[in-house]
């Protein structure tokens, strides 16, 4: 596909048919062309055929355009890496491995989603999510060209209802300022907090993760 800013992408699917989170804008000395992603899904077959059935209890399944796919994003580090490099040595995908994070060639990459498009996409193809987000846009001061909406919210062209959405903020001091908002909307119990994680919130029916 067209270069047409791949880093600015929450999700892309190489030739493949795996599946990885961008993971920002960054880059390694020496390495051109290629951009650091998280390998999120691949396949059920392909990440069973490389050692995951064993482990498949560990992974949750998510069915795209007729596909099963393997959650891989948060597996064991171990697993993980084991099962990325296995399935890396089947293709030319991937330049270099640091941690989790696996340098992907752009010239294999065949579909990206962007989650600022994604946003308004998904507020105005469900009108009761939509409701909902464009309630706590106003709550936080935000414009729906403020955010983006990624996680595994990207995998569907067609938006699907989520009980959790993952969003992001753009702009650094937009970005502080939310992240104040939203700790002195859950100190007042406006927003509900969510177990021992820090960062969520939920707000009427869905869970939020800035």
């Amino acid at each position: 596909m067209q270069d047409n800013n791949i880093e600015g992408c929450g999700i892309v699917t190489t030739a493949d048919n795996l599946i990885w989170y961008v993971a920002g804008k960054w880059s390694m000395k020496n390495i051109r062309g290629s951009i650091p992603c998280i390998l999120g899904y691949a396949p059920e077959n392909e990440a069973n055929s490389c050692f995951l059935q064993k482990h498949s209890n560990l992974t949750k399944k998510v069915t795209i355009n007729g596909v099963t796919y393997s959650k891989l994003f948060g597996l064991d580090y171990n697993i993980y890496k084991r099962l990325t490099i296995n399935l890396a040595a089947r293709s030319l995908a991937c330049d270099v491995f640091l941690g989790r994070v696996v340098f992907i060639k752009k010239s294999q990459i065949i579909s990206a989603k962007n989650p600022k498009s994604f946003a308004k996409k998904y507020i105005d193809n469900l009108p009761k999510e939509g409701e909902t987000i464009r309630e706590l846009l106003k709550i936080l001061n935000l414009d729906i060209s403020d955010v983006g909406i990624t996680g595994s919210s990207l995998l569907f062209n067609i938006p699907q209802p989520r009980s959790e959405i993952d969003f992001i903020v753009y702009g650094t001091q937009k970005s502080k300022d939310t992240w104040d908002k939203i700790k002195e909307f859950k100190e007042a119990g406006i927003f509900g907090s969510i177990n021992s994680y820090f960062q969520r919130f939920k707000y009427k029916n869905i869970d939020f993760d800035p």
